[in-house]
């Protein structure tokens, strides 16, 4: 496999969450079956994905792809900037305080770590060396090897389209798209990935799979930060110090503010994807097994916006509506000085 090859399956298989991530968080409760027909229900996204890093020339993978639509690729950036910008700082709460189940001091001293280990891969661009190490070390834990068989002997269907959701990330894929990669190196990443979640569902989980499953949620965050640095490069250094700030700002409350950033996280997440999938849904002409696989991802995306929805908690969900609907002002503001 050729080096460019190597970093573009890793980077992918990153994406999906990460088998650790997929095997101790998403599959608890799951039979094969239902991995697999989850992972069939998705295949249209993937093969989406597939085209369009296929298709971009440059490193500005979806944005990239809708540059040809201003308006269309202006709302498209900030609601997925926004999104993705929350996403690094709570995951490194998520990692701390969730997984590894930390407090107090060592809590503290574990987020900055990892905070400045996040600054340091991102800053000497040693990003996709990282995610190739970190891809063989999560193939390596997700063999089954002296694991006791516990069959799950019903499919739940109701969690289908959940389940499918977990490998949404894959979408970032495209921005590790270099002149030489082969695009079917996703295909096989994504094969694997679910494969071994399929797989680990006929079996225990041991606890300590789901404390490394923390290597996931890390890898992920350096998967998120190198597609920011793509789109935005001559901004890195100011973006580094924003992550750093509010990762340590977390610290008042990491629970508190893990809470009140995933919601409108998600949701602005769902909303880039709608209209990066809807562009190509409803365009005129062109692959038309590329627009029915367009229209799929829209339900699923749908779905993951619904659910994205708080309505359990007034607060949280007023603060998910006036931050999309600030962006959404935003993007009205811009679009109207590039049209005057």
């Amino acid at each position: 496999m050729k080096k460019s090859d190597l970093f573009l399956f890793s980077y992918s298989f990153s994406s999906i969450g990460g088998p650790l991530a997929l095997i101790a968080q998403f599959s608890r409760g799951l039979s094969p079956l239902g991995v697999i027909l989850s992972s069939i229900l998705f295949f249209p996204t993937v093969y989406v994905i597939y085209h369009v890093t296929k298709e971009v020339k440059g490193e500005k993978g979806l944005y990239e792809y809708l540059l040809n639509s201003r308006k269309v690729s202006t709302a498209f950036l900030y609601f997925w900037f926004f999104s993705y910008f929350l996403y690094l700082s709570y995951t490194v709460d998520y990692v701390v305080y969730y997984i590894l189940q930390l407090d107090g001091f060592l809590a503290t001293v574990t987020l900055v770590l990892l905070t400045l280990g996040i600054d340091l891969l991102t800053l000497t661009g040693s990003e996709l060396w990282f995610l190739v190490f970190s891809s063989f070390i999560q193939l390596f834990l997700s063999i089954p090897i002296g694991r006791q068989v516990s069959l799950t002997d019903s499919v739940n269907l109701s969690q289908i389209l959940p389940t499918s959701e977990a490998f949404v990330c894959i979408t970032l894929t495209p921005f590790a798209k270099t002149e030489n990669s082969n695009a079917k190196v996703i295909f096989y990443a994504y094969v694997i990935a679910v494969s071994l979640m399929a797989i680990s569902t006929l079996f225990a989980i041991p606890k300590f799979i789901y404390y490394a499953s923390s290597i996931s949620a890390f890898s992920l965050i350096i998967v998120e930060f190198y597609a920011i640095k793509k789109i935005l490069p001559r901004k890195l250094l100011i973006i580094v110090l924003l992550f750093s700030a509010m990762t340590l700002v977390s610290l008042i409350n990491p629970y508190q503010y893990y809470l009140y950033t995933i919601v409108p996280s998600l949701s602005a997440l769902y909303v880039s994807l709608g209209i990066f999938f809807s562009s190509i849904a409803f365009s005129k002409g062109g692959n038309v097994f590329l627009r029915a696989s367009s229209i799929v991802s829209l339900v699923i995306v749908a779905y993951g916006f619904y659910t994205s929805l708080d309505f359990e908690s007034l607060s949280v969900l007023m603060i998910e509506i006036i931050s999309l609907l600030s962006i959404f002002g935003l993007v009205l503001y811009k679009n109207g000085r590039k049209s005057s």
